[in-house]
């Protein structure tokens, strides 16, 4: 068993033929993309969202993309890292999700098979108000560095910026408490109350309960092939996974951008 840091995934697999006659039921084929090479089926399971291209730019693809804790546990909250995580519980589950929509007989059931498109690393802190600062110098430390601020119904995220070194790695720190509240409103047909921005809410002088924030850094392909060249190990899911190499990589994602005081806790 090991700690696994990943929440949203998203792997790959090269077909070595086309899979449409092993679908069990109907999957939708999206051509909305003017380019050809990017129309594929898609379908959506209970975890899962997958899609499989039959001609992207000469290579036939399998896609799917999931949150490893919820496909993991088998439930709706990703909330903290998988911490007992082990590869072949992993692939099992995800060999049982897919066995819904298609015949996973010809799927390769190891990990080293298949590739990584999308990878992102998560940290959780909990917050005490009288640590609250934290989090507003956190949030400042990257944000005066040119990350701009997004908003997601009540949720602050900071993305990526354009000047920045490596466009590929987005940074995202948000109230994880507060977006779930805001999700259990609108899954009631509700509207979330207004807010102001997270950072300026810290500032005030109030008793805030104890919440949970996240801190993130989604990497695409470019970046996660020039981090796994650094480490000299092959580029596939299996080297992905090894805790080790997650540890490592968010290491130099929460050192590079001077995070590490905000996100780490002092026994660590």
């Amino acid at each position: 068993m090991s700690t696994n840091y990943i929440d949203t995934l998203t792997m790959f697999y090269g077909c070595k033929f086309d899979i449409c006659p092993l679908f069990k039921t109907h999957w939708v084929h999206d051509t909305k993309d003017k380019d050809a090479n990017l129309h594929n089926y898609c379908i959506k399971t209970r975890y899962c969202m997958v899609r499989y291209f039959p001609n992207m730019y000469g290579f036939r693809r399998l896609y799917v993309t999931f949150s490893l804790p919820k496909i993991y546990h088998q439930c709706n909250d990703n909330t903290f890292n998988v911490t007992d995580y082990d590869n072949q519980t992993f692939m099992q589950r995800l060999e049982n999700e897919l066995a819904q929509v298609l015949d996973t007989a010809t799927l390769p059931t190891a990990l080293s098979e298949w590739q990584p498109s999308r990878i992102d690393l998560f940290r959780m802190r909990r917050i005490n108000p009288a640590d609250r600062m934290e989090y507003h110098n956190g949030y400042g430390c990257i944000y005066y560095r040119g990350h701009f601020s997004t908003t997601v119904f009540n949720t602050n995220y900071l993305t990526s910026s354009q000047l920045a070194k490596h466009p590929c790695i987005l940074t995202r720190m948000y109230n994880k408490t507060k977006e779930k509240s805001d999700r259990a409103i609108i899954k009631m047909g509700g509207i979330p109350p207004m807010i102001e921005d997270e950072q300026d809410l810290l500032m005030e002088d109030v008793d805030m309960p104890v919440e949970q924030y996240r801190y993130e850094f989604a990497s695409t392909r470019p970046a996660i092939k020039r981090q796994i060249e650094k480490l000299n190990r092959p580029l596939n899911m299996e080297t992905i996974m090894d805790e080790n190499i997650q540890r490592r990589w968010l290491n130099d994602l929460v050192y590079s951008r001077g995070l590490y005081c905000h996100i780490y806790s002092k026994k660590e």
